[in-house]
């Protein structure tokens, strides 16, 4: 009897699920800690694969829970990172405002 290996499913904000799904990932859309939380529960009651949470919404879980995860065996559950260096902050990069700019020249 061959097993067929079980997909990673993501667990991700709203802007990211769509490249998520381009790259044929399945993915759970959340947009705070606490949804991600509530699909975690109700994904780990059948899934037996790897679910992949996105980092921020999972530091935001509770301690409890956080440990409840880490002692899993089936399914293995990770965190996945935001994608920005450590030093970024976990926001859209700073533009300066069109009209600050003097006409005629772009910075």
């Amino acid at each position: 009897m061959s097993r067929v290996p079980a997909r990673p499913l993501f667990i991700v904000p709203p802007e990211l699920a769509a490249g998520y799904r381009l790259a044929g990932v399945s993915v759970r859309v959340a947009g705070n800690p606490e949804e991600a939380r509530d699909a975690l529960e109700s994904l780990m009651e059948h899934e037996r694969g790897v679910l992949a949470v996105y980092e921020p919404f999972l530091s935001g879980f509770d301690r409890r829970v956080r440990d409840e995860l880490e002692r899993s065996v089936a399914p293995v559950v990770i965190a996945f990172p935001t994608g920005l260096a450590p030093s970024q902050p976990h926001e859209p990069p700073h533009r300066t405002p069109r009209h600050l700019h003097p006409a005629g020249r772009s910075h």
